[in-house]
């Protein structure tokens, strides 16, 4: 009996220390071979900035991986994958009900959708305008009628494609009024004040740039009612509670490990978060703040 004992145990031991090893040469696997070799991608161009910095950041942590993306407008990047030319976007938007339902039948799998870092589009007028909030109704049945008075700068025309697909609206033959600059922004507005400008809060997020503080002293930056009043911050863009969020989201359908899952994960890491931050826009997965606690005594009068 002590000898068929030890046996079993001996048995247990060689299994525990098998499965342990294949733990371990699963996480190698992970590691040293799905990021591993260069990844294809078609992406809406107006990503390249934060694209082209998480590629750069995912090579150096994965030597042998790399990220060769294509940016096209928006539809370019759907055709794209409609028509096989790609098994993976990046968009700034979520895909339709009837898109993800032709990409399903096209691969015969379903695909797979993640949101990793939102912006967000800002309404503006001339700093000495007394609004401070428009009524959400209003400004929605102005846009769905083809009513409203939009301007932005050109490079940010595409925001005006987003804001009206927030409300269902084909762009057709929609004319929108553009600048060049900042400077012609702010000299329209106060020219026409009956109309709304429109900017990406990255252009502002960080309240520690000269250059976004400089933006920032031009313009009266405009809330929106509703249930409750709401303004553009980070926070109201993360909870969602502000109406024209931008979300940017990564979609991939039937691919295997080495066509792009690695990079996918690694755009939902801490190190891409941070990135993420630093690029003015907020990450799906806010990273944790380090605290570093001081020995210290304190006199209490």
């Amino acid at each position: 009996m002590r000898l068929f004992f030890f046996l079993l145990l001996g048995s247990f031991f060689f299994t525990s220390c098998k499965t342990e090893t294949d733990k371990a040469d699963k996480s190698a696997y992970d590691l040293d071979n799905i990021n591993v070799g260069e990844i294809s991608l078609f992406a809406d161009i107006n990503t390249e900035s934060l694209l082209s910095q998480l590629g750069k950041i995912y090579s150096v942590h994965f030597p042998k991986a790399s990220v060769k993306a294509n940016y096209r407008k928006d539809v370019d990047v759907m055709n794209a994958m409609l028509s096989d030319s790609t098994r993976i976007i990046v968009l700034q938007r979520e895909c339709t009900a009837s898109e993800l339902e032709q990409i399903k039948v096209l691969h015969e799998s379903k695909p797979l959708q993640y949101t990793f870092a939102y912006n967000a589009i800002t309404l503006i007028k001339d700093k000495e305008s007394k609004d401070s909030i428009i009524d959400s109704l209003s400004f929605a049945q102005q846009i769905v009628k083809g009513q409203e008075k939009i301007v932005t700068i050109g490079e940010y025309s595409d925001l005006y494609s987003l804001l009206l697909r927030k409300y269902g609206v084909v762009d057709g033959n929609r004319k929108l009024k553009t600048v060049r600059t900042i400077e012609e922004l702010q000299a329209f507005l106060k020219k026409e004040p009956d109309y709304i400008g429109i900017l990406p809060f990255s252009l502002i997020s960080d309240i520690y740039n000269p250059v976004a503080k400089e933006i920032v002293s031009k313009f009266r930056w405009l809330g929106v009612s509703g249930k409750n009043d709401v303004f553009i911050s980070q926070s109201s863009i993360y909870t969602q509670e502000w109406p024209f969020v931008i979300p940017y989201t990564v979609l991939y359908c039937n691919i295997s490990s080495h066509d792009g899952v690695g990079f996918v994960k690694f755009i939902h890491t801490k190190q891409a978060s941070k990135l993420i931050l630093k690029a003015g826009l907020i990450p799906y997965l806010l990273p944790d703040r380090d605290i570093k606690v001081e020995p210290q005594s304190f006199n209490i009068p």
